[in-house]
């Protein structure tokens, strides 16, 4: 073995990766956790050391990670919490991997014994597809897998010094302009990623709105990329200098894979936008043996990583057909916009239950705001019309007559709507007008025309407003909510 510093070994002993699932001989009882898989799985496994001590090692035992060498420089985020690690050869690992495989290894979960911590190998039954329910993350498995409460949250990565100077000598290099750059991560390794027709939608949109596009070349377990996409330039970005770079670039657009998950957990300081390869409407996508799904969302959902959500885009590519309109939203898109600038940081959202009136009828206020407000705001709009649109597709299936109809019924009233309150809006732009100090001067036929039409309006409102009450009530009754609206007009439960 070759020691980096006193906790960093690099493993040259070519029978080390085969006492892995063997019962391990060391000198102080100790626990050895071992990530066989995707960057992704090192990530959730590191970030979770922390809490693995507190919970495992309170007698003072050792904690050992045994990782890919690819994969130090996300480690090197977490050292502090392991008393060594080892560093395996890809292809030494890889043969683990395949032997686990094909002899359906089951893990032991005890110290001085390798444990590999995948739901492959931890359980007697497997426990990823539960991630296909919403609210249940990649964290809670993995802390499961690990013998810890499920509500266990990652600790935070710790940035390695002195990255950012080789980083801005990567950036100087290619001519990344800061804040105007667009690096694109096509490939992934565990999820199915979309095909380079799709990609290659992509670069000359972006360079229409003033980016500058490269496609990083890592590539996947297949190999790495010889040449750029079309219209982008290559550039091959070392794993330690991913953040730092991005952080000067400014936008990351990737398929579904742990480095674009890192890239989000980690709160690096850049535009984020994912987009997955989903099952078109109707058919089951089959991810392995144990994992099908009938869409993309939410299992891609960034929040199935650390059970956060952040302020991100993300896009399911579910055929051909659909990628010159996903390239279309991703180039005129609430990232594409320069002036608008997200959060790094997990964002509120509040999970609750709604009538399916309620959601149709919000759906039908953002077609209308999309329809009516300007670029700057309908790329917000979008953003949230997108995620309703997943969850109603999702819940009632796509195409449907049924649900098309009821929304274009309630879009047609709330666009009545619109249109009779920006009358309202223009009405009261003078500040005193209706005001506690405003009095109506009979003697004014300008005044008096004005106040009458100000009430003709509100009429019009009130009465557009009980149409969508009622509308919204039928819509419940039609996919069979008990839940309904009630005002103090009559019928107004739709009963």
């Amino acid at each position: 073995m070759f020691s980096f510093d006193n906790s960093v070994f690099l493993v040259h002993d070519a029978s080390f990766c085969d006492r892995l699932i063997e019962p391990i001989a060391h000198p102080i009882p100790s626990w050895f956790i071992v990530s066989l898989y995707s960057l992704g799985d090192t990530y959730l496994l590191c970030a979770l050391g922390e809490k693995f001590r507190r919970y495992h090692c309170r007698d003072g035992a050792p904690l050992i990670l045994i990782i890919k060498e690819s994969h130090l420089a996300v480690a090197e985020m977490f050292i502090q919490h392991f008393d060594r690690v080892y560093l395996v050869k890809d292809h030494s690992i890889n043969h683990v991997t395949d032997h686990a495989m094909r002899h359906k290894i089951n893990s032991p979960f005890k110290k001085d014994s390798g444990m590999l911590i995948h739901p492959h190998h931890m359980n007697d039954t497997r426990v990823d597809d539960f991630t296909n329910i919403d609210g249940v993350s990649h964290t809670a498995m993995f802390a499961h897998l690990m013998r810890m409460p499920i509500t266990t949250s990652l600790s935070p990565a710790i940035p390695v010094p002195g990255k950012e100077e080789g980083a801005a000598d990567l950036c100087r290099k290619h001519n990344i302009v800061r804040g105007r750059s667009v690096i694109l991560f096509p490939d992934s390794n565990s999820w199915p990623q979309p095909e380079d027709a799709f990609w290659a939608e992509i670069p000359a949109r972006l360079a229409a709105r003033g980016w500058h596009v490269y496609t990083n070349g890592s590539g996947n377990r297949h190999g790495r990329r010889a040449s750029p996409l079309p219209g982008s330039k290559l550039i091959d970005v070392p794993l330690d200098l991913v953040l730092p770079v991005l952080s000067y670039a400014g936008w990351a657009i990737g398929a579904l894979c742990g480095l674009m998950n890192i890239i989000i957990a980690t709160r690096t300081e850049c535009r984020k936008t994912i987009v997955v390869h989903g099952p078109r409407p109707g058919e089951i996508l089959h991810i392995n043996d144990y994992l099908n799904v009938t869409s993309a969302y939410p299992f891609a959902h960034q929040r199935k990583l650390d059970n956060c959500d952040y302020d991100i885009e993300e896009f399911q590519v579910r055929g051909p057909e659909t990628y010159p309109a996903i390239a279309d939203r991703i180039a005129n898109g609430f990232n594409a916009n320069f002036d608008t600038q997200p959060s790094a940081n997990p964002v509120s959202r509040i999970t609750t239950q709604i009538s399916p009136g309620e959601l149709l009828d919000k759906i039908a206020v953002l077609q209308v705001k999309m329809k009516k407000l300007g670029p700057r705001k309908t790329c917000v709009v979008m953003k949230e019309l997108d995620a309703l649109n997943e969850i109603i597709e999702n819940t009632y299936g796509s195409p449907s007559m049924t649900i098309g109809r009821l929304i274009d019924e309630l879009r047609e009233i709330n666009e009545q709507g619109w249109e009779i309150n920006e009358q309202i809006y223009s009405e009261f732009s003078d500040p005193v007008y209706a005001s506690d100090e405003w009095r109506l001067n009979p003697n004014d036929p300008e005044s008096v025309s004005k106040a009458e039409l100000s009430v003709r309006n509100f009429r019009k409102s009130q009465a557009i407003n009980r149409q969508r009450i009622l509308l919204k009530n039928k819509v419940n009754r039609i996919l069979g909510s008990n839940w309904f609206e009630f005002r103090s007009f009559e019928d107004g439960g739709g009963k």
